[in-house]
Formats: C-alpha cells, structure tokens, sequence
C-alpha cells in the first residue's frame, strides 16, 4: 500500500492523512471513490482495495479520520465537548466540513476530472464505512454551510454516496435490544474486551429468517462455524496497522451523546428535498452483508423504513451482498471494488 500523506484543512486546521492508489495508468478520465473508515479499525481495512484500484481504472482515497494515527488528534477542547450534548451541533458538524474541505482541496491539488458529458466517468464518490457513516452524512448535511468554492466542488462533482453497513448510532438510532458484544460485556476481564471485540466482529453470523425483517429472530451472539472470521487471515503486522482501540471510548461518547443531531444529520443528507436538489447526480446505494453482525440488518431495516415514510424508496438502492460480513473489503477486495464501482454508476 502507498505511504501516507496528508492535507491540513479548514476550518479547524486539522491534517487530514491518506493513502491514495493514485492516477490509473493510461487514463485521460476516471472517477475517485475517496473512503472513510468505521470504529475501531483504521483506513488500512481498505489497503488490498487500494492495491487493485488502478488496474479497475478507479482512483481510491482511503481517508484517515480524525483521531486516528496520521491526523490530528482531538485536542482538549474537542475532547471536552463529546460529553457536551449542547455542543453537539459544532461538533458534528465540524467533522463533516472537515471531509468537505479536504475533498475540495484534493480535488484542485491533484486536478481530478469532473464528471464527463455521458456521466460515465470522471466526478467523485463517497464511500463511507461502518461508523465513518456519520462524518459523510454530517458532509452532506451541512453543505449549504460551506464556502462557495468548496460547495461547488462538491455539488458539480459528486455522484454517489455508497453507505456501506452503518451501526444504528451512527444514524442517530438506538441499538436493537437483543444486542452484544465483548465489548460491553461486564464478565469480560477489561483487557480482553477490545480484542475480543475485534476477532468477534470480523466473524460471520448465518441469518436464516432475516427475510421476516423481525430483529428478534437474527443472531446477534454465535459466529458461524462455515467461514473464518477475517480478522485471522491477518498478518500480526496487519492486524497492528488495521485495528486501533485507543480512541474507542472517546468514538462511543459521539455516539451515545449526540444522537439527535446524528439523526438529524441523516434525514437531512438522505430524506431531505432540498439535499436532492443540490446534489442533482448524487446516486444512493446502501449496502449491507448477508452474513454480517445482526445490528447490520436493523439499520438497513430502519433505513428502509425512513425511506418509505419519506416516500423516497427510489432514491436509495438496496443491496445485500451475498456471503459476505461486515469486512467483506478485506476478504474480496476486487469484488467489493466493483460493486462500488456498480453503486457509483459505471
């Protein structure tokens, strides 16, 4: 995988890090997906993708979020305010202008095409992952905020937003109530929680009945014993560079303490008239693993849910992918490429 590099953008002067697989070979247009990665595991979930990238003539940008090693650390202030709720509205949109900022500055220091005159090629994607959902739709939903240039870049340029396995929080909801993990479990010595977490996390979990849509008939404890979990055909190495718990609490209080504007934030980026308008090439697909953690099938339950009510059930495009967990883009990176490739429309 390239070496990091990064960009210090507005408004909070953060540095941004990221790897990019850079200009496909030969092509005089193509579209950038740029990345963000969920909880717990670091932009490098994304590395074999990067890897293969240029040979599918994509461009792909895996984003390192705040906090994470590469860019900025929260400072003491930013901190403080995860367990302020009455500042939950800066803060959260904070963390979206940062991605648009750094979007618009990729875009105009490494000269990316615009969408082309067919639409079959050039513009951007945004592809958010796990909890990096909630910085993407902070970005959407706060566009109207951002300074002209950095508006415009955006709205001419993006033509898709790919919604890849969110957790309920990350969208403001609540976790189902037959929900687990190691990591909230009490019986769990505190230094095997993390860990344990991560193996877990990374398993397969067979649904039979999720065809009901009824939460309380998914399994939300055993992991299959048919498939491996991922996180096993890791190196110790990639495992030291994919997996990083040292914010992990720090990541929990944005959730549990900002859900409404969470919520808020993607009604706004999703459901809202006014978003449509301004995004007018903007392509909805939101994905979700057939053999994933269970409180995968109760977000993509409750997105489609919204979606009905707000009578915009055409405007997102629903995909299960068959066999596959939450960490499908490590296991099949060439496959999960081109699906994203499918859901950006070429």
């Amino acid at each position: 995988m390239p070496p990091l590099a990064s960009l210090k953008v507005s408004p909070s002067g953060a540095e941004i890090a990221f790897v990019d697989s850079g200009v496909p070979p030969g092509a005089k247009s193509y579209t950038t997906i740029f990345a963000v990665h969920g909880m717990g595991f670091t932009h490098a979930i994304f590395q074999k993708i990067v890897n293969v990238a240029s040979a599918q003539g994509i461009r792909f940008v895996a984003i390192v979020r705040r906090d994470y090693p590469g860019s900025s650390l929260f400072d003491e202030e930013e901190t403080a305010a995860i367990g302020n709720v009455q500042l939950a509205d800066e803060w959260v949109k904070a963390r979206g202008q940062e991605l648009a900022h750094f979007i618009a500055d990729f875009v105009q220091k490494y000269s990316l095409p615009p969408i082309s005159d067919d639409g079959k090629t050039g513009g951007i994607t945004l592809l958010s992952w796990s909890l990096g959902t909630y910085v993407c739709i902070s970005t959407l939903a706060h566009v109207t905020s951002l300074p002209d240039n950095v508006r415009d870049c955006l709205t001419s340029r993006l033509r898709a937003f790919v919604v890849h396995e969110p957790p309920p929080f990350s969208l403001g909801y609540t976790m189902p109530v037959k929900d687990w993990a190691p990591i909230i479990d009490n019986t769990i010595p505190m230094e095997y929680r993390f860990p344990f977490w991560g193996q877990w996390l990374t398993s397969f979990f067979e649904h039979p009945e999720s065809s009901k849509r009824d939460v309380e008939l998914l399994n939300y404890v055993l992991p299959s014993t048919d498939k491996v979990p991922v996180i096993f055909s890791m190196s110790k190495s990639e495992i030291e560079e994919v997996v990083y718990g040292d914010n992990f609490m720090r990541e929990l209080g944005v959730v549990f303490n900002f859900g409404t504007q969470l919520k808020a934030n993607y009604q706004k980026a999703l459901f809202d008239k006014e978003t449509r308008d301004i995004f007018p090439n903007m392509k909805v697909s939101y994905l979700t693993g057939e053999w994933t953690v269970s409180w995968a099938y109760a977000s993509m339950w409750s997105v489609q849910d919204d979606a009905k009510a707000f009578n915009m059930e055409k405007f997102i495009d629903f995909k299960i992918i068959k066999g596959s967990n939450h960490f499908v883009q490590w296991e099949q990176p060439e496959q999960t490429l081109k699906l994203y490739a499918e859901c950006s429309g070429l």
